[in-house]
């Protein structure tokens, strides 16, 4: 009996170590993965990074090449609004003085004169010294729904002197002057005849209008 008795209680003895290295694997596990996942949530996703709110540092507490790094985008982002700005206003003041203001004889005389000093032929009959001289004759009428503007005035150098005519025509809605013809009628000097310099000749489009 005794015997027996021994035998029993070695095998509930070893059924007791067998169920205790069972709970302590299984609590090993556990401990195991509760480490993996506070490893996982040390270390956030690329996605939560992105996410996340980034903190504002102030100026002053950049490094020098950051600094000439922000001021770099500053000065380009001044200069790219200051550009638009400058086109803007040319544009308005264009649009403008095509509507509102209008030439004087003056000034249509005066550009004129610059287009005629890029004519070689003119040069050498007047002279490259070319001025204008005595008033500007100015006529305006309407015909249809295009106002015309005669202009003639004289201009002399150091070799003649000529006679410049010519005509804007412009829509009277408004818009750009065009030369309906510009001429530049040289005198006579010397052994040189008379001779009449066609600048521009834009009466044939009247024709075909008609």
């Amino acid at each position: 009996m005794a015997a027996v008795a021994a035998r029993m209680l070695g095998r509930t003895a070893g059924r007791g170590l067998m169920v205790g290295s069972a709970a302590a694997g299984r609590g090993t596990c556990v401990r195991a993965l509760s480490s993996k996942l506070a490893g996982k949530g040390s270390n956030p996703s690329p996605i939560a990074a992105a996410l996340a709110p980034v903190e504002e540092v102030p100026f002053s507490a950049l490094s020098p090449a950051q600094k000439v790094v922000e001021g770099t985008k500053t000065g380009g982002s001044v200069f790219i609004i200051a550009g638009g700005l400058a086109l803007a206003g040319t544009f308005m003041w264009s649009v403008f003085r095509e509507l509102f203001v209008t030439a004087t004889p003056e000034s249509i005389r005066d550009k004129a004169i610059a287009e005629v000093k890029y004519n070689q032929e003119v040069l050498e009959r007047v002279g490259e010294d070319l001025q204008p001289t005595g008033q500007v004759a100015l006529q305006e009428y309407i015909h249809g729904d295009m106002t015309y503007t005669r202009v003639a005035f004289a201009v002399f150098g150091s070799n003649g002197q000529a006679k410049v005519n010519l005509e804007l025509k412009k829509p009277t809605s408004g818009g750009s002057s065009t030369y309906r013809y510009f001429f530049v009628d040289i005198a006579p000097a010397g052994l040189a005849p008379s001779k009449r310099v066609i600048i521009s000749d834009n009466r044939g489009e009247d024709v075909a209008a008609a």
